[in-house]
């Protein structure tokens, strides 16, 4: 069921160890509840909040939200690396 959030990979060449940053990045940005549940049970929060800290390629939306979910400083994922202007 996850084939959806990764139409521009081989899902068979996926592993989720080796590839774990793209795999909890793709998902908590554009994953459902389904998604969401798998993700939970397959990484930790912490692998999660790892990832927040330091990807570039989530939604401004997805990033807020996940950083008020996960407890991570939105200073750290809106630091001027992140920052997004929409003026």
């Amino acid at each position: 069921f996850l084939e959806k959030y990764f139409w521009d990979t081989d899902i068979k060449g996926l592993d989720k160890e080796k590839h774990a940053h793209f795999i909890i990045e793709r998902i908590l940005d554009r994953g459902d509840m389904d998604a969401i549940q798998w993700l939970s049970r397959n990484f930790k929060k912490s692998e999660m909040r790892k990832v927040l800290r330091i990807t570039k390629d989530m939604t401004y939306f997805s990033a807020n939200f996940w950083c008020l979910i996960l407890r991570v400083s939105k200073k750290t994922y809106f630091a001027p690396a992140h920052a997004v202007s929409y003026k």
